[in-house]
């Protein structure tokens, strides 16, 4: 084991040191060996109990700066891709127009694996690529049982409200984020430091509040995506939604995959997106996670935690469908309404739709929520009156488009062959063109002019300093 010899006088002395040199007898190697595993025991121990000193930071760093972060985003934005934790510590600070915030873990393994899966993607906020880079960190051990998230019971007694929560905790500290219950009786707060969540705990105490720690979210969020992708879960969760946002406008920002269904409640402000593969699923949360999806100015959260048996596998008659090439799209050919709103009023019967579009003169496309509700109103919208004689087959969902990541690739890839092509075209006319002893005739010149007058070219070319002085260049002049 490799340790620097800044390190050594902080570990105890644990007897003669490795040495590296390749001429070793077998019973110096055994006894090496032995020293390697006392020395990471050594170190080990004082990662969990030593105070840290500046040899040591060096080599258990805990601390990470994101540099690049805009201005005006928020900082919880910033921690929705954080899957690693809990976190110890967070902090801000401005240089201009960007910032850049350094987040402190308490664990050197957990920020490890955080600063790998940022340097191994394309991180995007709000238009700004983020940069990732080491700090001069510090060795944090959690010496009392805490973390910088709480819990609230009885909020009422508050305010209720999440701008009153907020406004609340805000006065022992600032304030991450506020999440409520189902019930709206208990809040989760999430603070940017440990310490800011003592103090709050303590104060309310005094007022009689019960409060206390719980989970940071950055180690929940962590756990629940490992368990999604363990159970191959097939469902994304779209949260913080605007409140103006339509189920049609969320439907155009998700790309990579075809679904299953949607599960819009816009009085939670959070849709439940179902795609038919765990792969489709798993591609599309990558690329909302790091590139992010925006909606009226404010980024979504992105999280995959059910796991559910229900949300693993399809079932077997809608499978068996799929393969067939069922979607949660219909295009309906000679359909007797004649208007958008005659179409969804003639398909809503038999589930929610998304959108009707209307070509003329009588063909409709209609994109249900459910991709059951497709199924059976491609079965049952025959037996309607007026539709007898109407062709009904499934399209492709506009939701299976590429993501823009792949589609930018591929659209790259595209511009280079059409240019190595065009170049390979022009190669070979020119190549013919000599062989039949012809070469075009070079395109003619056009015609400039000036306050309506035709400027004709000099007879002979421009020679600098000659035609400007031509005197000077003659050898009998006497410039006396």
């Amino acid at each position: 084991m490799n340790v620097p010899r800044r390190c050594l006088p902080f570990i105890r002395p644990l007897g003669r040191r490795i040495s590296s040199s390749p001429r070793r007898s077998s019973e110096n190697a055994l006894e090496d060996k032995k020293h390697e595993a006392r020395l990471k025991t050594a170190v080990n121990w004082v990662h969990r109990t030593l105070k840290p000193t500046a040899a040591i930071r060096t080599v258990l760093p805990t601390t990470i700066y994101a540099h690049q972060v805009p201005r005006d985003t928020p900082v919880s934005e910033l921690l929705d891709l954080v899957f690693f934790g809990p976190l110890f510590r967070v902090k801000v600070r401005g240089i201009g127009q960007m910032r850049f915030v350094s987040l402190t873990f308490y664990e050197t393994d957990k920020a490890n694996a955080f600063f790998r899966e940022m340097t191994d993607n394309e991180v995007v906020l709000r238009g700004s690529r983020l940069k990732f880079t080491w700090g001069h960190s510090r060795v944090y051990r959690n010496r009392r049982p805490g973390t910088r998230a709480i819990y609230l019971h009885d909020v009422q007694r508050l305010g209720g409200t999440h701008e009153a929560i907020k406004a609340r905790m805000s006065l022992y500290g600032r304030v991450d984020r506020v999440l409520f219950t189902n019930d709206d009786r208990t809040a989760f707060v999430d603070f940017y430091t440990e310490a800011y969540a003592r103090n709050a705990i303590d104060e309310l105490h005094k007022e009689g509040v019960k409060a206390g720690f719980t989970d940071d979210r950055c180690y929940t969020a962590g756990a629940l995506r490992a368990a999604a992708v363990r159970n191959r879960v097939r469902q994304v969760i779209l949260s913080d939604l605007p409140s103006e946002t339509s189920v049609s406008e969320l439907c155009d920002h998700i790309r990579g995959g075809a679904l299953e269904k949607i599960v819009f409640l816009p009085e939670r402000r959070v849709a439940f997106v179902d795609f038919l593969t765990h792969e489709k699923a798993i591609a599309f949360s990558r690329y909302a996670i790091y590139h992010g999806i925006t909606l009226a100015g404010q980024r979504l959260s992105v999280q995959m935690k059910e796991d559910k048996p229900h949300l693993t596998a399809l079932a077997p008659h809608i499978a068996a469908s799929v393969a067939h090439g069922a979607s949660r799209c219909l295009r309906v050919i000679n359909t007797p309404e004649r208007t958008v709103d005659a179409v969804r009023r003639a398909f809503e019967r038999y589930g929610a739709v998304e959108r009707v579009e209307f070509q003329p003169p009588a063909t409709a496309t209609v994109a249900f929520l459910s991709i059951r509700d497709a199924i059976a109103a491609s079965r049952l919208i025959l037996n309607q009156t007026g539709y007898e004689y109407a062709e009904v087959e499934f399209t492709p969902d506009h939701c299976a488009a590429p993501l823009p990541s792949a589609q930018n690739a591929a659209q790259t890839l595209r511009a280079h062959i059409n240019k190595f092509l065009s170049l390979h075209e022009l190669l070979q006319t020119h190549d013919q063109s000599q062989a039949n002893g012809w070469a075009p005739e070079p395109e003619p010149r056009a015609e400039e002019e000036f306050n309506g007058e035709e400027i004709q070219p000099p007879e002979q070319p421009f020679q600098r300093g000659r035609d400007l002085a031509p005197h000077i260049f003659r050898r009998d002049w006497n410039p006396t």
